[in-house]
């Protein structure tokens, strides 16, 4: 694949994105709902985004409250796609290093 192809390919992925962006942001303003999708990503992005091997930690951190509840939300529109915020979440220890 050439250069030039490689930058086509890319334009395209990226022309596509902004664009299912958009059709998922005006979706939920139809039903009256604010949603900022560039604050939201999948489970699978996240991973992405943060280095974590595998999103089975992830979902393993909703589930167990790590990511608080109103960091998750479930996406039924988009065949229930489980989305979070895309900040980091730190586990808590038994002792941290201010409490020895």
């Amino acid at each position: 694949m050439s250069r030039e192809e490689i930058k086509e390919e890319l334009d395209r992925i990226l022309s596509e994105s902004a664009a299912l962006i958009e059709q998922g942001r005006a979706y939920l303003a139809s039903r009256g709902i604010e949603f900022d999708m560039t604050e939201w990503v999948t489970v699978k992005e996240y991973c992405n985004r943060f280095g974590i091997e595998n999103t089975a930690t992830v979902s393993n951190w909703i589930d167990s409250g790590v990511v608080p509840a109103e960091d998750t939300t479930i996406m039924e529109e988009y065949h229930n796609i489980r989305m979070l915020k895309a900040k980091p979440y730190h586990l808590k220890t038994e002792a941290s290093a201010e409490d020895v």
